[in-house]
């Protein structure tokens, strides 16, 4: 790597012109020259310094030519320093590789305007891109461009000028007594009967469910304790920590929720001395046929089934007739009957493992009740004991 200064004398008088040669770039390996004119040698000879420093230490970056695939580039080498997890990293990457690199990718970064970004969003849209999709192109914009800010790499970030297009997410489905009494009868013939059971019960997301141990079970105080989660990395199912620290709980189970686990366990036992080696000992409750995590999608396909299935039962009533919902909508119908009983949101939120009662009563405001029935007496700080003529 070598830097040089040069003076020159033209129209403009003397003028000192300094260049330097960048390492190859570890993603193309092109290398690069950089270059900037000063009116004093004094001024050359400390950017040429600064520079030289800059390139021993790996942070010399050419603003001046840095397109957006290689913001993206250097973004991502900062990301992975935190330790996201993988499959936050495979996802980025996804997006990255096949949106914002085809459309915008060669683009400077100190030339990108609001009106580009405005185009490219109308290209995808025109491609069949959703408001969704494209709603997380917009997130990882910003954020690549709030990191070239921070590293003063351009002085303004473009998507701050930028709307993002409205998301409007899918209304939450919860179940009435009548489709849950008939979910659960009808799932109970299932391969992962207890999963579906639990899942209604305690109101846990299904990774959470899947990555349950018997070890985090607390028969005697008939709690659970949520310490990994499963989650599809690469199409395969893989053992990580829950998503965030208050996902780290215990859920005191229901009477239904211990028997049937109880059971579970049981016909486990058996499963195993009959797999013999075969068995890979994870001590997960809820298994494959040789004792490795479940595929979340896996679980989804089930549920599909038990849908079909209880809705062509004989003699079905339209009271009991499942509407089409999401594996998720399983922790919103907990939620919401445990907060329509009269549960406090405070231990709602809990179960639930949220950050803090506030996102709980956000999302169920619906469901909270002030009073059970119509004959309430009035509390006696407020009560009206008649006239009172000393006004």
């Amino acid at each position: 790597m070598a830097g040089s200064i040069q003076k020159t004398i033209g129209v403009r008088g003397t003028v000192y012109l300094v260049r330097v040669e960048f390492p190859p770039d570890p993603h193309t390996g092109k290398r690069k020259q950089r270059s900037k004119s000063f009116k004093t040698k004094k001024e050359a000879e400390k950017a040429l310094a600064q520079w030289l420093v800059e390139i021993e230490q790996g942070i010399a970056i050419d603003t001046d030519r840095l397109t957006v695939t290689e913001l993206f580039n250097h973004w991502l080498e900062a990301l992975k320093g935190t330790n996201p997890k993988p499959r936050t990293v495979i996802e980025y990457e996804r997006i990255i590789r096949s949106r914002i690199v085809p459309g915008i990718g060669s683009v400077p970064v100190q030339q990108l305007h609001p009106l580009q970004v405005d185009a490219f969003y109308a290209q995808l849209r025109e491609a069949g891109a959703s408001n969704d999709a494209i709603h997380r192109v917009h997130k990882r914009l910003k954020q690549a461009f709030d990191y070239a800010v921070k590293k003063r790499l351009v002085a303004l970030n473009p998507l701050g000028a930028v709307d993002p297009p409205t998301v409007r997410s899918r209304p939450a489905v919860v179940l009435t007594p009548p489709q849950l009494r008939h979910f659960l009868y009808t799932a109970s013939a299932d391969g992962y009967s207890p999963l579906w059971l639990l899942l209604v019960q305690t109101g846990l997301r299904r990774g959470e469910a899947l990555g349950l141990r018997w070890q985090d079970i607390d028969w005697e105080r008939k709690r659970l304790h949520v310490r990994q989660c499963v989650e599809v990395l690469n199409g395969a199912a893989n053992l990580t920590t829950p998503k965030t620290p208050a996902a780290l709980r215990s859920v005191t189970m229901f009477a239904e929720s211990v028997a049937a686990l109880a059971a579970h366990r049981k016909r486990q036992v058996e499963r195993r001395l009959v797999a013999g080696p075969s068995w890979h000992n994870h001590d997960l409750i809820f298994t494959t046929p040789t004792g490795g995590p479940l595929n979340p999608n896996n679980v989804l396909r089930n549920l599909a089934v038990i849908i079909r299935k209880a809705n062509s039962a004989p003699e079905l009533t339209e009271a009991a007739r499942l509407p089409k919902f999401h594996i998720h909508d399983l922790r919103h119908t907990h939620a919401t009957h445990l907060l329509m009983d009269g549960w406090s949101v405070a231990i709602v939120s809990r179960r639930l493992g949220h950050a803090n009662p506030a996102i709980t009563l956000q999302r169920y405001a619906h469901a909270i009740v002030d009073v059970h029935g119509e004959d309430v007496a009035t509390p006696a700080a407020f009560a009206l004991t008649g006239t009172d003529s000393s006004r």
